[in-house]
């Protein structure tokens, strides 16, 4: 997903596509490293992407919920499914 916002957490952005969203991963070209958010993790250093920024391209991962209810930010897939904001 290409963010066109301005600079936000990415936990905010998480937490208003919907709660399946299991990982956000982005690469640091300038790093050669993966930056990575997981919800609800508090290990130190897992959690290495504060941030999505404009005009970055982020991979989010996401699975379906376990009620089973239709949930309009997750494409429905077997297994885990890209996240598509909703405005």
């Amino acid at each position: 997903m290409r963010w066109q916002d301005a600079e936000t957490p990415v936990a905010e952005v998480a937490a208003r596509l919907t709660r399946c969203v299991t990982a956000v991963h982005w690469w640091d070209a300038e790093t050669g490293a993966w930056r990575s958010w997981f919800p609800n993790a508090d290990a130190l250093g897992v959690n290495t992407l504060a941030a999505f920024q404009p005009d970055a391209d982020y991979f989010i991962f996401a699975v379906e919920r376990d009620d089973g209810g239709a949930d309009q930010a997750c494409e429905r897939a077997s297994g885990s499914s890209a996240v598509t904001p909703s405005a």
